[in-house]
């Protein structure tokens, strides 16, 4: 598959007329937290894995962009795109997940540790109890990823890459990446959260799929991540 068939089949490029930081708490309870209001109670947000309703309950929730997005928003600026999928690239809802405020605000730009490394600093305070234990920055200051979230992450992290054509993908990054995919495959939240947004938006991710076949056919696929690679622009 080509990269142009990968976006046709997301739905296209997600734009706005808004950026992230523009937006109030009626945008971010439309587009991202009001889809909590089904009967879906047991989601954990993503790092932590507190859940989302204990989040909300206590006022601490805090979208958390797995791509950050002024990572993504300075690149496309750079590359002179359209101001509709800058800010797309910001609010696109493919690119949110839950978590504590104080640990969103501790991972900030950080990238992640496709190492294996253990994490050893946290140095934040909750004040709610964590449920998974193996996150938190390791000893190259790079995040460690929960292996239980690891495929949330991945299959985000690809598609971004994907949909907004940035090319600054490192081997090492891509492989682990598909292996997170193929190990940790979409979970049912996962599966849902995605329909709700191709409802709402007409977007969605094709990484998050029931269908393995076309999981693992997409993830194999080396034309499709051919022109995203670092080492084949050099």
């Amino acid at each position: 598959m080509k990269q142009e068939e990968f976006i046709e089949l997301a739905g296209g490029v997600f734009k706005s007329n808004k950026n992230y930081n523009d937006w109030g708490s009626n945008d971010k309870y439309e587009n991202f937290w009001a889809f909590f209001e089904s009967d879906y109670k047991y989601v954990k947000s993503v790092y932590s894995g507190i859940s989302i309703e204990v989040l909300r309950q206590k006022k601490l929730h805090s979208i958390e962009h797995i791509f950050p997005k002024s990572i993504v928003k300075k690149y496309l600026e750079l590359k002179n795109q359209e101001r509709t999928i800058v800010y797309g690239s910001t609010t696109n809802p493919l690119n949110f997940v839950a978590e504590h405020r104080s640990i969103n605000e501790h991972r900030g730009h950080l990238p992640f540790d496709i190492e294996n490394d253990t994490a050893i600093r946290r140095n934040i305070r909750l004040e709610t109890p964590t449920y998974y234990t193996d996150w938190g920055r390791d000893h190259e200051n790079e995040w460690v990823v929960p292996h239980v979230s690891r495929g949330n992450v991945a299959r985000t992290m690809l598609y971004m890459f994907l949909v907004y054509n940035v090319q600054e993908l490192f081997k090492e990054h891509l492989n682990s990446y598909i292996y997170w995919c193929k190990s940790d495959p979409p979970t049912q939240w996962e599966l849902e959260y995605n329909q709700w947004v191709f409802e709402k938006h007409k977007i969605k991710n094709p990484f998050v799929t029931d269908d393995i076949t076309q999981l693992v056919n997409l993830l194999d696929d080396k034309e499709l991540f051919n022109k995203l690679l670092v080492e084949n622009r050099l």
